[in-house]
Parts: C-alpha cells; structure tokens; sequence
C-alpha cells in the first residue's frame, strides 16, 4: 500500500499540467506580441522621411521605441 500512495503523489494533477501549458501559451503570446512591435518598427523605419513627418514621429522616436520598448510618442505637434 505505500508504494501505492507514494505513486500517486508523484503524478502530477491535471491542475498543474494546466498550469504549465497556460503559462507556455502565455510566454508564446508574449513573443508574438514582442515580434509583432519589431517588425512593426523596422517598417517604420523604412518610410521616408516626408511620410513620417506626416505622421508626426521622427526616426528617433522610433528608435527609442525600439530601444526602451515605449509606445512611440510623437515628438511635436503638426499645425495644418
């Protein structure tokens, strides 16, 4: 009998096979999200200068996005 109870102490449980995949998706979700921003940024990057003056960032804003990870803060303000 106690090699009995013993085994089955050692199985995990569904909770934590659950736990252990949730967690997996969660750090996968986080890499697409993490790989989406940079290839976001490299396009960015790749606009010409009048375009992204029409969108009020400059070429620095978007390498401190990259860099810091920060949302990209326009860095003033287009009177029209």
């Amino acid at each position: 009998m106690a090699m009995i109870d013993s085994f089955q102490q050692s199985v995990p449980t569904f909770g934590r096979v659950t736990v252990v995949f949730s967690a997996m998706a969660q750090a996968f979700n986080a890499w697409q999200v993490r790989r989406g921003r940079r290839i976001a940024l490299s396009q960015l990057l790749e606009f010409e200068p009048h375009r992204l003056d029409d969108i009020g960032v400059t070429i620095q804003d978007i390498e401190d996005a990259r860099v810091l990870g920060a949302p990209i803060r326009p860095s003033k303000r287009r009177e029209w």
